[in-house]
């Protein structure tokens, strides 16, 4: 029900009746992903070290993975390098989960955050085809691929950006399957992005394609009809 105050107070209650025990660990997993969804990111992040705290221990191959992924995300949210460095040591020091899906697109996300493209990119190829994180993995491929269509520099007087790679990792993601509600907003993304490419290389009607592929039951459907607006205003049909 999404009702994030009163599952705190529930799950506080099993962590302080239970310490120590398996239903704690995974009440506390859940209270880091509450106090998460509330923006609440250093209660969340607090929860999110003490079950990486009891990475030993059994059954905690449930929530250790998404535990240390979600550090990354907090660390991204908080703009904080430190504990973005945190995550990743955490990582490392972890080996047996190291290589858990989740994990390694975790990995791939800081380093991303913190600038290292040619790391990021080893760990997203890393995350395997059929894993939940696929999409989202070669989502950022693109974005990358457009990072380095666009260096700090500037591209060359007279010249245009190479925006072929990046066009190309957006539309392997848009050729994945939407089997899911997350993977179709990935996927969805990934046009928008396309949309926005061709836009800017002046190929407003490929644009207005790439745009018309996001539906109206799309988070970003609103964000899409303002873009196709002015897609529609190159183009010369200002009415439409």
């Amino acid at each position: 029900f999404k009702d994030y105050s009163r599952a705190s107070v529930v799950l506080s209650e099993i962590i302080e009746k239970f310490p120590g025990s398996i239903a704690a660990l995974e009440a506390t997993f859940l209270r880091g992903q509450t106090y998460y969804a509330m923006g609440d990111n250093y209660a969340a992040r607090r929860d999110f070290r003490a079950v990486i705290d009891r990475a030993g221990e059994p059954r905690a191959s449930s929530v250790v993975p998404d535990s240390l992924a979600r550090l990354v995300d907090v660390g991204i949210r908080l703009e904080d390098t430190a504990t973005l460095d945190e995550a990743l040591s955490r990582m490392s020091q972890l080996s047996a989960f190291s290589s858990h899906p989740r994990v390694v697109y975790g990995r791939g996300k800081a380093l991303y955050a913190k600038g290292d493209l040619s790391g990021a990119a080893s760990a997203f190829t890393a995350v395997p085809a059929g894993s939940g994180y696929a999409h989202q993995a070669r989502y950022f491929a693109g974005l990358m691929a457009l990072k380095q269509a666009r260096p700090a520099g500037g591209v060359a007087p007279g010249s245009r950006p190479n925006y072929k790679p990046a066009v190309d990792a957006f539309r392997s993601v848009t050729d994945l399957p939407p089997d899911t509600p997350e993977h179709r907003h990935v996927i969805d993304l990934a046009w928008l992005a396309l949309g926005r490419l061709f836009y800017e290389m002046e190929t407003y009607r490929v644009a207005a394609e790439a745009y018309g592929k996001i539906g109206r039951e799309s988070p970003v459907f609103d964000v899409m009809l303002y873009e196709l607006a002015w897609v529609y205003v190159r183009m010369g049909d200002p009415v439409r």
